[in-house]
């Protein structure tokens, strides 16, 4: 979410104006190799919301519970820099699994391009 993002995302190149956010169990999903689901492969297996071995998918994809990080966002679980941010509603917090690894949350990105360019203080990165 910068200056630069309108022009990254052209209508006329076929996507949308700005980018809205982690897709993770909203458009996709991934399957761990002992049937665990979650909304995406890069989330570690904390993220493991359902299995295979228990329900059908279609049945997993139908149930919003089972992705409540992107399905049941609030801006609530915003928190750092993030929740002031202009963009948070939009962005939020860019990418559940980055924002996780780096503070243990999954509302608080530290490595937002915004707030790199700015060069926010490292206390930000702790946990």
């Amino acid at each position: 979410m910068t200056v630069e993002e309108p022009v990254l995302r052209k209508r006329e190149l076929g996507g949308s104006p700005v980018w809205r956010g982690c897709e993770a169990g909203l458009r996709g999903i991934a399957v761990t190799p002992d049937g665990g689901v979650k909304g995406c492969t890069v989330l570690p297996d904390e993220f493991v919301t359902a299995s295979l071995a228990e329900r059908r998918l279609p049945d997993i994809w139908a149930d919003d519970a089972c992705f409540p990080y992107s399905r049941g966002w609030s801006a609530d679980t915003l928190a750092g820099l993030c929740k002031p941010c202009a963009f948070a509603e939009t962005c939020r917090a860019g990418c559940p699994a980055v924002a996780y690894a780096a503070t243990g949350a999954t509302g608080a990105n530290p490595y937002c391009l915004r707030l790199v360019r700015e060069e926010r203080p490292v206390s930000f990165l702790r946990r």
